[in-house]
């Protein structure tokens, strides 16, 4: 099978050959009640891999989802087109959830299990799902991220892990009654409503920015099966076996995962084994044990097969392996497939998005590639090749692939602006540059992650792909970084640098690879290559941790001196966005009513008030708010660059509230459970806030434009002791030296004190247990302006985790500006404990202390310094 190009409208249209007759009806219907169906009611379906005995036959399963969907309906009144959120491991019962749902009328809506309560929290009210449903080892995450969400208890469910299918609650624990009453599913034949009916949510990759849940009807689903699997089914059915059997070891949230451990499995009669989670030598050993001869996965993991020593006859029944969800290189392809099937398996890529509903290429189960292309187009899909304009590119040429046909969806849900941007005259743009040669289709890169070097357009898969083929090499992603007015290709490589250097690195790829394509951006070594769960390398995450980087080598710069604002502003160019300068927060004319907030990390929502002016800045969002609309386990900086301490509300303080997510170091919620969110370093988050302070001054200028003494450039003053510690902030709201929000700065007790006293601003917060930090910062009448009679020229910065103290002063020019100084923490003692150190301004004429950063840890997000 080959992709024909032809001439149509004036457009280049590559399109397949074949074309397939789709059955309108529903999808419960098409696998369970109508001629496609070819299951017996004792077929063995789906099965525990770690204990086979625990399965699931087809009347079982049917019988099953039934009295689910009449749960559903009549106890939790579940309607059409309600959302029910899943969260599932690896649990042979997940596909009976997953019909349940359908056959009560209700839309699936998938979280992956690698998800932090935040993420759940934000993917429940996104798609407005009227309950959760999990899987036993991932009670305590949908309790937490459920109630983030505002579910009540009663409306967040985990199955047991018995034979016979339950339900509890999972906070409590207490069993929720399943009567044996089935609800039979709505049979519906009626083409556009199939084509306008949600089976499911499926929540994008996020590697470019915040996930978005695709709308996935279904007549997708019905599309993706029959177009992907009919060949595949006829490939067994004639030249190997008359029924398949493969390992669940992926997700089944993506949609991959959806398609062939849940879907079209059950179309082609096969047995799934599931893995509750991935370890390599179960995995290795149940491949062997099952005898899989079908088998689909993700690049890393080929990646794993290709270069362990462990893989022996481990896969020597698989007759077809199939790779999907990123570019696989052609010389890991090559050494995979000759480890499959005793060297006579096929190892083919596939391509497809969330959007396309999986894979929208496949070569015939038949043909062997050994050249690395991503297959030729699936039956009934079109696609083009455009450049940048949406012109077509000349055949051969690499372009943006843009597609249509009955395997896209119908766009993301409540985002109309991306659906805006997604569309063009009816063509999805995906946003992949692809290239045709020979009847398929080669992937080039993401648009979006592309790397300029003074003109040339640099392909990171490309080089990746190559790293990789280094035997010294285990794993590699590669980012563009700032250079002099270009990017510059840096490698992030996980390797052992006993064995090889980042230079001969370097050395080895500039012989093999055209001039612009060298590493000039360096090689970092890394313990491993962030990736999400369906194997896509989250390049964001590298550029956080190239600020982290950079954050650190500032604060290391800056020494024992003083600064202006406007000095630090243009120090932090590596640090920010380049085209930022146009968007400083717009501060409010009063300030005393308006705050802007600060939230972190990467808290990318919509607030509840659409009114509420927002604004984003690299990353972190700035919103000018009178009320707090915080999502759980997020913490609020709100008031961090308002002109004197006010309290923040009370929902600011609760028990999600934590501010090491500021700090990157792997904390846990309050019920226990394990959140990952974006790191950074103490001294980018303390150059961060110090940078935004500039919409502050801005607006202070503005307001004292008319006074007869200008105004001069704020100071910060770098002489701060910050000192994070377990246990609870402590209330000293009425602290006999505070008076009306005028203070002595608190002296900051040694970090192996149980307590340590918080700013007036922060007076309260019950946490005790948790990680909290202690900042404080001061704030005197003698700071604020003559002139203006009130505080205008003043701009306190102050976080619970970093603190600097930004004041005016009005002394004569080369003089040291007037202010207090922080208090200090003697020495750190404690293993717990986190104490960040910068030096205190130098004396006059005297040599000023070099400041070393002794250690870092950033896989925890914390650095040490010492004087």
């Amino acid at each position: 099978m080959s992709t024909i190009v032809e001439k149509r409208g004036g457009q280049t249209i590559y399109r397949s050959p074949d074309t397939i007759d789709l059955p309108s009806v529903d999808l419960l219907t098409f696998l369970f009640d109508s001629p496609n169906e070819r299951l017996h009611d004792d077929t063995v379906l789906h099965a525990d891999a770690a204990d086979p005995s625990r399965c699931i036959t087809k009347s079982r399963l049917v019988k099953t989802f039934k009295r689910l969907a009449h749960a559903l309906r009549h106890q939790y009144g579940i309607r059409k087109g309600d959302a029910v959120q899943v969260l599932f491991s690896g649990h042979y019962m997940a596909p009976a959830v997953f019909y349940g749902i359908m056959a009560a009328g209700g839309a699936v809506a998938a979280s992956t299990p690698s998800s932090s309560p935040p993420e759940v929290a934000r993917q429940v009210k996104l798609t407005e799902s009227k309950m959760v449903i999990c899987s036993p080892d991932l009670k305590a995450l949908a309790a937490a991220g459920g109630t983030a969400a505002g579910l009540p208890d009663d409306r967040i469910l985990y199955i047991g892990d018995s034979h016979e299918f339950q339900l509890f609650e999972a906070r409590s624990g207490k069993p929720v009654a399943v009567p044996d009453e089935q609800l039979d599913w709505e049979r519906v034949t009626d083409r556009p409503r199939l084509e306008n009916t949600v089976g499911c949510f499926i929540y994008s990759s996020g590697t470019t920015g915040i996930p978005k849940a695709v709308k996935v009807s279904h007549a997708n689903m019905i599309a993706e099966t029959v177009c992907l699997s009919k060949p595949i089914m006829q490939y067994f059915e004639h030249e190997r076996a008359p029924r398949y059997v493969t390992l669940a070891h992926l997700p089944a949230a993506h949609i991959s995962g959806l398609q062939a451990y849940i879907i079209n499995q059950t179309y082609m009669g096969g047995v799934v084994y599931w893995m509750k989670k991935f370890d390599f030598a179960e995995f290795l050993g149940h491949m062997k044990r099952y005898r899989v001869n079908f088998f689909f996965s993700v690049p890393p993991i080929y990646l794993l097969i290709a270069k362990s020593p462990l893989v022996k006859d481990h896969f020597d029944h698989v007759a077809l392996a199939i790779s999907g969800a990123a570019a696989l290189g052609r010389e890991t392809q090559t050494e995979a497939q000759r480890k499959m099937g005793r060297g006579k398996a096929v190892l083919v890529q596939t391509w497809g998005l969330s959007e396309t509903s999986a894979g929208f290429t496949l070569l015939p189960p038949d043909v062997r590639d050994d050249t690395g292309s991503i297959s030729s187009l699936l039956a009934n899909c079109e696609g083009r090749l455009v450049d940048d304009e949406g012109a077509d590119v000349e055949v051969g040429q690499p372009g943006e692939m843009w597609v249509r046909g009955p395997l896209i969806t119908k766009g993301y849900y409540h985002n109309d602006k991306a659906n805006e941007e997604a569309f063009v005259d009816g063509w999805f743009c995906t946003g992949d540059r692809l290239y045709f040669k020979d009847g398929k289709f080669y992937f080039v890169d993401r648009k979006k992650e592309l790397i300029k070097y003074n003109g040339f357009q640099v392909a990171p898969a490309e080089l990746e792909a190559l790293l990789v083929t280094h035997p010294k090499i285990q794993d590699a992603a590669v980012i563009g970084v700032d250079g002099e007015g270009t990017e510059l290709p840096r490698a992030y490589v996980v390797a052992d640098k006993k064995d090889i250097s980042a230079e001969d690195i370097k050395k080895w790829v500039a012989e093999q690879v055209a001039s612009c394509k060298k590493l000039r951006g360096g090689v970092v070594f890394i313990d491993a290559i962030p990736k999400s769960a369906s194997g896509k390398i989250l390049r964001k995450d590298l550029g956080a941790l190239v600020k982290r980087e950079a954050g650190a080598k500032l604060f290391e710069q800056l020494g024992s001196r003083h600064i202006t604002i406007m000095g630090l502003r243009t120090s932090l160019k590596n640090l920010v966005s380049k085209n930022d300068t146009s968007q400083q927060p717009q501060q409010p004319t009063t300030c005393c009513n308006h705050d802007v907030q600060l939230l972190l990390p990467y808290s990318n929502f919509t607030p509840s008030n659409p009114e509420t002016r927002h604004h984003t800045r690299d990353g972190f969002h700035f919103q000018r708010t009178e009320t707090s609309d915080v999502p759980a386990g997020y913490h609020s900086l709100e008031k961090a660059l308002t002109r004197k301490p006010v309290s923040p509300p009370a929902s600011t303080l609760d028990a999600t509230t934590n501010p090491l997510d500021i700090m990157g170091e792997p904390h846990s919620a309050h019920d226990g459970t394990a959140c990952s969110e974006k790191q950074y370093s103490l001294a980018e988050m303390a150059a961060r806030v110090a940078y935004t302070a500039q919409g502050n001054i801005d607006s202070h200028r503005a307001n004292d434009r008319d006074a007869s003494t200008p105004s001069p450039d704020p100071v910060i003053k770098v002489g701060t002791a910050i000192a994070i510690k377990r246990g609870p902030l402590t209330d000293h709201s009425k602290d006999p030296q505070s008076s009306n929000m005028v203070h002595s700065p608190p002296s900051l007790a040694t970090a192996d004190n149980k307590s340590l006293p918080s700013p007036p601003s922060y007076s309260t917060c019950q946490g005790g247990g948790r990680v909290d930090a202690v900042g404080s910062s001061t704030y005197s009448p003698a700071m604020a302006s003559p002139a203006s009679g009130h505080d205008s020229f003043h701009s306190q910065v102050t976080s619970w985790a970093s603190t600097i103290s930004t004041t005016t002063s009005r002394q004569p020019s080369g003089r040291q500006p007037s202010g207090r100084q922080l208090g200090t923490v003697s020495e750190e003692t404690s293993g717990d404990a986190f104490t960040f150190l910068v030096p205190t301004p130098a004396k006059p004429k005297r040599k000023s202390k070099k400041t070393t950063v002794a250690r870092s840890h950033l896989s925890r997000g914390t650095m040490r310094a010492s004087l």
